[in-house]
Formats: structure tokens, sequence, C-alpha cells
């Protein structure tokens, strides 16, 4: 009993006077010692032990301090400093808060003097200096040679030398401030692609597959050209699984046989999705969407779907306000190329106008073709068709009716060309995003009306230092009428200003008005965006921009001295489905432009 009161007492005293681990305690201020050649901030940034601040509360712990500690270290290594030593004190601080200490010993900075390759037989060393980071006059990084080392090998796995090995080294000076690297590099064999075998098909044919592949029996190996068709097969939208690996390279070094191995997805689907909108018209609208497909029609992997869509009017009086029906079909390739061929015709019957007594109904179609010239390069053309029906009404009524509607019967053909080398869609840090498009309406074609439409649009990012992201764009339009056509139809007008273009102005308020304020006719276009994006904290950026531009009726209005011109700043917040923002744009001041400004709230970023 006695020891068992005594056991008691004892951990009744150790749990009162336990470590801070049990009893978490909010952080206080983080300070920085003996860093001479990094600033306080790059080191904070490193940490995942943050100041409790009010928007953001921050409990001790020992065990990430010391995963920090090592962070910090792994820093200064990457700048040369190979001895720096890190640790770490605690004090209380304010209002009971823990204060932390972090005391730095950089030591000797260590600079590169020279970089050697050794072994290289088959490719250049220029070829192998230039892929490296590694250069003259940097700083010496540990983990930079062994970057520098993969990218050497990739590079010999992409010239047929998969086997290769590199070993990277470094002979310090006597005084540590400078040192040697040599890349020890063993080649290997040089290998070709022995057969190529597909294994798991079930209902999709063997040479679906085989065509959408990049490598060929007898040729030099190539890992990228293996990686580009995995993507390949991946993009016809078949499979849920795509590997690519050697089946027996200890038999055949030097030609080993190749198997792609899938996993085949469910031919058929079916889909249901529904939705609120507005239009118009009404406040609240319902849409139900039902879908079938079949993704691959007789092993062919042609794709056919069928979908319907109806919307009601949900508040008030429930009513059918659309039907409509589509069926696209797609030819994944089109005349033995690897050319997507989509061809969609749709139908809406349309519903009764209860007041006024005629029904608009819609037929048409669309056909769309897209082929990779070369990787990132795409050329797409397509053709659309509609017949619009006006039922209830007399044949002259019909056409004033189309007219005040801005109903139009539309022939169209178009032409574009994207370049896009963007390091990601919704995020970009480095590349650049180019289209030129043109749109032909009428003329041969048929149709109510006759003009002809270009747009270009040249987007760029720079990473100026690390996730400092610089990016600007420029975007040209032009609408010319011919024919017996004297005025472009409102729906192909250019719009500018809002969220998506010149912010600090409102949505499509930039161009020429009439008398009464109304929007006039609007063939010209120019938007130049200059941004800077920056990360603040947590999931949070910031960005700063300049953004100009206009919108006239013809050449002879267009004047430079009257541009729209704006300044703001941003926040975004970035999730997985891309950047929610939110900016403020200022107007700038000029000959026929009030001042004031606007927010805008939008989805992605600008451009």
């Amino acid at each position: 009993m006695v020891l068992l009161k005594g056991s008691l007492i004892l951990f009744l005293l150790s749990f009162l006077f336990s470590p801070s681990s049990l009893f978490p305690q909010p952080i206080g201020k983080i300070f920085v010692k003996g860093n001479f050649h990094l600033s306080s901030g790059q080191i904070k940034d490193q940490m995942t032990t943050k100041e409790d601040r009010w928007w953001s509360h921050h409990q001790f712990d020992q065990r990430a301090l010391e995963i920090d500690l090592i962070k910090i270290s792994a820093l200064y290594h990457r700048y040369g400093f190979l001895a720096a030593q890190v640790k770490a004190d605690t004090s209380r601080g304010e209002g009971g808060k823990l204060d932390l200490l972090i005391t730095i010993h950089e030591g000797i900075q260590t600079l590169v003097s020279g970089v050697e390759f050794s072994g290289a037989i088959h490719l250049p060393v220029g070829k192998l200096s230039r892929i490296t980071a590694t250069k003259f006059g940097d700083s010496l990084s540990v983990k930079g040679l062994k970057v520098d080392k993969e990218r050497i090998i990739s590079l010999y796995a992409n010239n047929g030398y998969p086997y290769a090995q590199v070993e990277p080294s470094y002979q310090l000076s006597p005084d540590s401030t400078s040192a040697r690297v040599l890349f020890q590099i063993r080649e290997g064999d040089l290998v070709r692609y022995g057969e190529i075998k597909v294994w798991g098909l079930r209902s999709v044919r063997k040479n679906l597959v085989k065509r959408e592949l990049t490598i060929k029996p007898g040729e030099i190996y190539c890992r990228s050209q293996i990686e580009e068709s995995q993507q390949r097969i991946y993009s016809t939208g078949l499979f849920n699984y795509v590997r690519i690996y050697a089946q027996n390279p200890f038999e055949k070094p030097g030609n080993p046989d190749f198997i792609v191995s899938v996993m085949e997805r469910e031919s058929r689907w079916f889909g249901l999705r529904t939705g609120l909108g507005q239009d118009e018209q009404y406040d609240v609208t319902f849409d139900l969407t039902g879908e079938w497909g079949n993704r691959n029609i007789g092993g062919s992997g042609r794709k056919l779907t069928l979908s319907t869509t109806l919307r009601f009017q949900v508040l008030g009086n429930w009513a059918n306000l659309k039907n409509s029906f589509a069926v696209t079909y797609t030819e994944p390739w089109f005349l033995h190329t690897r050319t997507p061929l989509s061809l969609k015709l749709y139908f809406d019957k349309g519903v009764k106008d209860k007041l006024l007594g005629y029904r608009i109904q819609r037929f048409g179609g669309d056909l769309d073709l897209s082929h990779e010239i070369r990787k990132n390069f795409i050329l797409r053309a397509d053709y659309s068709y509609e017949r619009v029906d006006i039922f209830g009404v007399s044949p002259s009524m019909a056409e004033e009716i189309k007219e005040e509607e801005g109903i139009t019967i539309r022939r169209r053909i178009g032409l574009s060309a994207t370049n896009d080398t963007r390091d990601n869609v919704f995020v970009p840090h480095q590349g650049s995003w180019t289209q030129l498009s043109t749109s032909f309406y009428g003329g041969p074609l048929g149709g109510d009306r006759n003009f002809y439409r270009v747009i270009g649009s040249w987007c760029r990012y720079q990473e100026l230092i690390k996730r400092l992201i610089l990016a600007n764009r420029l975007k040209l339009g032009l609408t010319q009428p011919f024919g017996s056509t004297r005025e472009v139809p409102s729906t192909d007008w250019f719009f500018a200003g809002g969220g998506g273009s010149i912010r600090g102005y409102g949505e499509g308020s930039i161009g020429p008005k009439d008398t009464l304020g109304n929007a006039i006719e609007r063939r010209i276009l120019l938007v130049s965006n200059l941004e800077l994006r920056f990360p603040l904290f947590w999931r949070l950026g910031g960005t700063v921009f300049l953004d100009g531009g206009g919108v006239w009726k013809d050449r002879d209005s267009i004047s430079l001295n009257r541009l729209n011109l704006s300044i703001g700043y941003g926040v975004q917040i970035f999730t997985p489905v891309g950047p929610l923002r939110l900016d403020y744009g200022q107007r700038i001041v000029s000959e026929g432009v009030k001042p004031g400004g606007r927010f805008h709230f939008s989805i992605l970023y600008c451009f």
C-alpha cells in the first residue's frame, strides 16, 4: 500500500513538472543570431515552427524543432557552407509564451573552382556541361551535385545508354574556400528496343495501343519516348493503368524486349448530373442532364455519347424551359493519322412561350479536327452550322422576332494554332502560351451575316527569383464585315473591362457607346497586362498589376492616347482546382475616364 501511494505521488509530481511537450505552449518570438550570408526571413521560411499570431496559433513541438534545425543546416549546405552548425535555445517570453533563439555558426563558404567530366565518350562534354547546374564560381552544394547526377543519367538514358552510372565528387582546397568537382561517368553499352508486346487487353485491339507508341523495335532506347508513349496511351481514355518496362534486361541487356502492360476501363458508361443556374429571364433554374456513352465501339477506340438536358424554372410557377438533345461521335485517328475528329449534332425543340405563343427551335452541328504538329504545338480546324426555325407565327413575324432577339443563321469555319510551354496550366511559373485563331462567317458557307474575326494572344511567365513570377499578356482582336454585311452582329463584338481583362472597370464596360450609354459596334480589341505574383503565407499569394487597353469601332477611331489604364493589387488562395482571387483595380484618370476603382472576385488567374 505504501509502495502504491509512493508511486502515485511520483506520478503526480512528474505530471505537474513534466516537459513542455505534455503541456503545449504557444510560441512567442523567434530570434536568429549568427546569420551573415542568409537573411532571417530565409531561415524562418524553412521552419515548420512559427510564431504564434492572432490569426494563426502555433504550439511548441520539440520534434518539429529538431527537424527545423536539420532543414536550416541543409539550407546552408546548399549555399556552400558545408560545416554550418545550428542549435536552438528556449526562454520564457512575454505573456508566458516560449521564445526561441536560433544560433548559427556558418563556417567557411566553399565555391566551385572547376568542373570536370571523366569517362564521357559517346556524349560531348559541352552537352553535359550545359545541363548541369554546378558552374564555376557558384557555391558548392552537395544536393546540387545529386541533382546534376540525375540530369546526366537522364541525358544518357535519352540517348540509348540506360545503364550509365555517374558518381560526383569534389576535392577541397587546403583552406576549404574552393573545390574542384568531378563527375566520374561509366556509360555502359548502347541499348536498342527488342520486341514490343502488349499485355492486359480484353476488348481493345492491340493495334490501337501500338499506334500510340513512339518506340519501335530496333530503334535506340530513349527514356523520354517511353514516358511520352505512356501519356499517349492514357490520353485515349481507354485505360486506367499503363506501364512500359523491359521484360528481360539481364538476358538481353543490349536488346531487351519491352512490355506494355495495361488495364482497360469499362467501355460503356452512364452519368446523371444536376445544377442550379440563372438566365436573363429567370432568377433560378434547375438543369438535369443525363449521358450515355461508349468509349470503345467495336474495340476500335471510337467514342459515341448521347446526352439530354432538361431545364426548369425553380421559383414561382414550376415550368419546363428547355429540352435539348445531343449526340457526339469521336474518331481518334482520322485518315490513319493522330488527328482526333469530333462531330456533334444537337437539337433544341424549344418551349412555347405562354404569353407570345411562339416556339424557337434550333438544330445544328459542330465538326472539330485537331493535330499535334509537335509537342506543345497544336493546329485545330472547326466548322459549325445552325438552323433556327420559329413556329406559331407568320414568316414575316418570324423575321421580326429574329431581328429583335438578335437571332442569326450562322455558318462558320475556323482555324487556330496554339503553342503552350507553360510548366503548369493553373499556376504557371515559366513558359509561354501563344494562340492565333481565325474565324470566317457566311460568304460561300451561307448564313445571315458575312464577316471574319482574327484574335491573337500571347502570355509569358518568368521566375525572376524563387517564387517571384513576372507575367505579361498581349491580346489583339479584329472583326471585319464584307460583302452585303455592313455591321458585325452584337454577339461577336469585342468587350473589355472586368476581372478577366482590364481590372478596375465594369464587366464589358470599355468601348464606344451611344448618347444613351448603350454599347455600339466594337470591332477592334487591345488588352495588355503586366503582373507580379509572389507568395504571402500559408496558401495565400499576392499580386500587383498594371492593365491597359481599349475597344474601338473601326481602325479610324483608334486612339492610343486614350487607352484605359488601371493599377492594382490582389490576393489569391490556392485550392486543388486552382487559385481563387480577389483583385482591386484603381483606374488611372485620363480623358473620358472617371476616377475610382472596383473589386473583382474570380476563379483562376487573369491570364
